[in-house]
């Protein structure tokens, strides 16, 4: 397992699409952590651990992440009904949404498949 590198937050997990298109993800400062081009594979070497990924793996990964994240959206707009925000529930998922580009469509998609959405999640732009 890896740490994450200060100052590189969940709100940059889309930069690990450029990783297909040759752009190298920044991912922080200490502990330093760097991703190199090994063939068809990534690895992130750290201290004495490396981790690898393959190329054809990445675009399933990301959109697992998304996956996780819309769901996340969905709990979100279910805890801002319960708690009673009201109109302000809705805002909340779609701020969210906005600020972590959720559910705008991955560049670098496994599949044609659509994302499901939950009945609280916004559309986000990107």
């Amino acid at each position: 397992m890896l740490a994450p590198g200060c100052c590189a937050g969940l709100e940059n997990w889309r930069d690990w699409e450029g990783l297909l298109s040759g752009d190298l993800p920044w991912l922080g400062h200490a502990p330093e952590t760097r991703v190199e081009v090994a063939g068809e594979s990534f690895t992130l070497p750290q201290g004495g651990a490396c981790v690898e990924v393959p190329r054809r793996a990445l675009p399933e990964l990301l959109a697992g992440v998304q996956r996780n994240l819309a769901g996340f959206l969905d709990t979100l707009g279910g805890w801002a009904e319960r708690t009673g925000l009201g109109a302000r529930g809705p805002a909340l998922v779609a701020a969210a949404d906005r600020g972590f580009a959720i559910t705008a469509p991955l560049l670098a998609a496994p599949s044609e498949r659509a994302l499901p959405r939950g009945p609280h999640q916004a559309v986000g732009k990107r």
